[in-house]
């Protein structure tokens, strides 16, 4: 177990020690053993076509605040990982070039990855090559955290990552993937058939497939929770995902995805054949050619789902067998508070003040309780756009299902006003109530 120094700034070959480190990393990829460590001095690296095949091996930046940038030149791929575990973290890596695997070709039993940057690398293989712009994975497990993947390619399947065989599982966690390209019929960002992928705190915007503008899963048990999708683009089905697997998707976004050809449908997502459970998601302005964001061809529940109006139009935002019912409303109320304002002049008479309330914890069903935001609640953190005598009130968000004005926390009431209007919209959906009291 030894630890490995790269700088490219020593104008010596160097020994690999951190006083006299090596000037090339293939000067220390060539020597290693189980277990060793290399850590990389930033700078610009021009070089490629690197094979692993040790176990426990980690390759780091020196210093995580100034990652090394590895560039392949569009020549080569970056790494070619054989077999044993590796893990790769804090580096850039940039213009890899390979017919499968643009920047790292793994048939490795454990590949991790943390806080690196993919940029720019292409997988040019004629199909069936031309699969994992960026990473093309095989059978054991895949760790990816933290990593941004931006304007990476395929010619076939996953401009970002693909899994070829199915086996292993796929964990892909607070990661963003922008502006990537598949050319073939797979998934724009990922193409997957694992045994299980779970994608969790993750960002899709703006990628490109034929089937799933971001990913593409099948065989097994895809899991998305907490993460964004929005403009993103496929060409036949399924905007944001296309599922042929057993998916659930809970607390995530889906907005202005699309799906580009004539006849097509899914506009964010299409379970084909597979069994899926969408709740607690907010789904508004996906594009399909027949108008519908979720398209079911198998057992689709996509319940407890808000979509941009209390009155949707299941007609076409749905097809195939889908149940949407109930759903969730944007709903307001208004309490009254016991304390005065901080403000609240200490020689005026104080009369309870209103509090309103506006929440997206409850259904369509007259009179049902409010949920448990534990069970899950919508991801709306943004504005509530409060209206009072209609005046804007800036800069209040929602948090856990929750927007509030009024009350002893507002210091927007004024002594003597009478009543109150007040009205807060979310998406396309406005909700309005009156108080009169005195104040």
């Amino acid at each position: 177990m030894a630890n490995y120094y790269v700088d490219n700034s020593n104008t010596s070959p160097g020994n690999g020690s951190q006083p006299d480190p090596f000037n090339t990393i293939k000067s220390a990829v060539d020597i290693l053993s189980d277990g060793d460590t290399i850590f990389i001095a930033g700078g610009h690296y021009y070089e490629s076509g690197f094979t692993l095949e040790n176990n426990d091996l980690i390759i780091s930046a020196s210093d995580q605040l100034n990652p090394p940038i590895i560039d392949g030149e569009n020549s080569n791929e970056i790494f070619h990982i054989q077999r044993g575990s590796v893990r790769l973290q804090y580096l850039k890596i940039t213009n890899g070039s390979a017919p499968d695997g643009g920047a790292i070709y793994n048939a490795g039993d454990i590949l991790s990855i943390a806080n690196c940057i993919f940029i720019g690398n292409n997988a040019t293989g004629a199909s069936p090559h031309g699969n994992g712009g960026a990473i093309l994975s095989g059978p054991g497990n895949l760790t990816v955290t933290g990593c941004t993947f931006e304007g990476n390619s395929s010619t076939d399947d996953g401009a970002v990552i693909s899994v070829g065989i199915a086996g292993g599982t796929v964990i892909i966690t607070e990661s963003s993937f922008e502006g990537n390209t598949a050319k073939g019929d797979g998934g724009g960002a990922i193409d997957c058939v694992s045994n299980k992928l779970n994608v969790s705190d993750s960002t899709f915007a703006n990628n490109l497939g034929g089937a799933g503008g971001a990913i593409n899963y099948g065989k097994g048990t895809l899991t998305v929770t907490g993460s964004t999708f929005t403009g993103n683009t496929a060409i036949f089905y399924g905007g944001a995902i296309y599922n042929t697997g057993k998916m659930t998707v809970t607390g995530s976004t889906f907005i202005g995805n699309k799906v580009t050809g004539h006849g097509t449908q899914g506009g964010a997502i299409i379970n084909s054949g597979g069994s899926a459970n969408v709740n607690f998601n907010r789904i508004v302005g996906n594009i399909s050619w027949g108008n519908n964001a979720i398209f079911n061809s198998g057992s689709l529940d996509a319940t407890l789902n808000l979509w941009g109006s209390n009155n949707p139009d299941f007609g076409f935002l749905v097809s195939g067998g889908v149940n949407t019912d109930p759903w969730i409303v944007l709903t307001i109320s208004v309490t009254e508070s016991k304390f005065p304002p901080v403000n609240w002049p200490k020689n005026m008479p104080y009369h309870p003040l209103p509090q309103f309330i506006v929440d997206l914890l409850h259904i369509n069903t007259p009179n049902a309780p409010e949920l448990n935001p534990a069970n899950g609640v919508v991801p709306y953190t943004g504005p509530a756009n409060f209206v009072v005598n209609n005046d804007p009130i800036p800069n209040i968000n929602f948090l856990d299902g929750y927007a509030t004005w009024g009350g002893g926390g507002s210091e927007g009431i004024e002594p003597g006003i009478k009543k109150l209007d007040v009205s807060a919209t979310v998406d396309s959906q406005n909700v309005s109530i009156k108080w009169t009291g005195t104040l």
